[in-house]
Order: C-alpha cells, then sequence, then structure tokens
C-alpha cells in the first residue's frame, strides 16, 4: 500500500508546515532584496545620467552638485534632469 494513502501524523503535519513557512519567508526576503537592489540599481543610473547631462550641457559640475545627486532618490534626480534640459544655469536646476 502506498505511504500516500496513509494518514499523516501530527508531527509530520507540523514538519511540512514548518518547512514550507520557512520557503515562503525566504522567497519574501529574497523577493524584498531584489526590488530594493533594483530600486539602487534605477536610482544610480539616474545619477549617472544626470551628471553626463550637466557635464556635457554645463562642461564643469560643481563639487556641491556631485554631493547633492549622489545623496538624491530617483524622483529628485528625474526632477532636476527634466529642469536641466530647459536651464540656462546650473543653479537654476538645483533652486527649490
Amino acid at each position: 500500500m502506498s505511504r500516500y494513502l496513509n494518514p499523516r501524523s501530527d508531527a509530520e503535519l507540523s514538519a511540512y508546515d514548518t518547512y514550507w513557512d520557512a520557503v515562503s519567508t525566504e522567497k519574501t526576503l529574497l523577493s524584498e532584496r531584489y526590488r530594493m537592489g533594483k530600486a539602487k540599481g534605477k536610482t544610480e543610473g539616474n545619477a549617472e545620467m544626470l551628471m553626463l547631462l550637466l557635464g556635457h550641457k554645463f562642461k564643469a559640475v560643481p563639487m556641491d552638485y556631485h554631493q547633492m545627486i549622489q545623496e538624491a532618490n530617483a524622483e529628485i534626480l528625474q526632477k532636476w534632469a527634466r529642469r536641466a534640459l530647459e536651464s540656462a544655469t546650473i543653479e537654476s536646476i538645483f533652486k527649490d
């Protein structure tokens, strides 16, 4: 007779539940790390593109702006990039 037709003991069922809970938790943690890594990569790419744009348009980017760009989130970087397309001065990009 097959083992699958026999009822499982409480201990076996508990071990099974514990195992799948651990698998689910690990998958959730990995998914969150993946999401965070993807967001960080996007922000770093936005910062790099903004620096390239500013360097091309204004030739030199003061160190104060380098620091601001490195510390900014993706939303702020996108706002500055849009401003950079229309601004005549680098100072006007970073004003708030």
